[in-house]
């Protein structure tokens, strides 16, 4: 596997103060201590060019919301990639409270085959699992932020 990592977000931690972009910056530390490259690339400026020339690094999908619908589906078909899952873009609302027991029907569904194709989608809780168990039934893939701290300090992504 490759030791370049190309972290993908709508913005980083220099951009906007939000949880997510504190998440991402501590993940990002976390690999580089590990001996990983991390690249940043912001979702609206990753266009297929640039994914094509960075096929060999593995990518790490944060916030998405300005990714092109090509270049997920692209990734999805040819890309080694994760999803570290902030905030429910499987989602119509991006809100699992809207939904009794916080199961969506499946006609408020979003991007299933970004997610069912990532080889892994990390949660921030095992709460956070649970429902994505619920909604998107791909439970092999799902892991902890935990799993994933001890699987980088081991300096192994998948």
């Amino acid at each position: 596997m490759s030791r370049k990592v190309v972290f993908v977000a709508d913005f980083f931690v220099d951009q906007v103060v939000g949880g997510g972009e504190l998440n991402n910056e501590e993940l990002i530390k976390l690999l580089r201590e590990s001996n990983f490259t991390v690249d940043k690339k912001q979702s609206h400026t990753a266009d297929l060019h640039f994914i094509k020339e960075n096929l060999k690094s593995f990518f790490i999908i944060s916030n998405f919301i300005h990714l092109r619908p090509e270049c997920r589906n692209f990734l999805s078909k040819n890309a080694d990639y994760i999803i570290y899952e902030h905030d429910h873009k499987y989602l119509a609302s991006r809100n699992p409270a809207d939904y009794s027991y916080f199961h969506a029907p499946a006609a408020e569904l979003r991007n299933y085959f970004f997610y069912k194709n990532a080889q892994k989608i990390v949660c921030q809780s095992h709460f956070h699992k649970e429902i994505i168990e619920k909604n998107l039934k791909i439970l092999k893939k799902l892991i902890s932020v935990y799993m994933l701290t001890e699987i980088t300090t081991r300096k192994k992504i998948c």
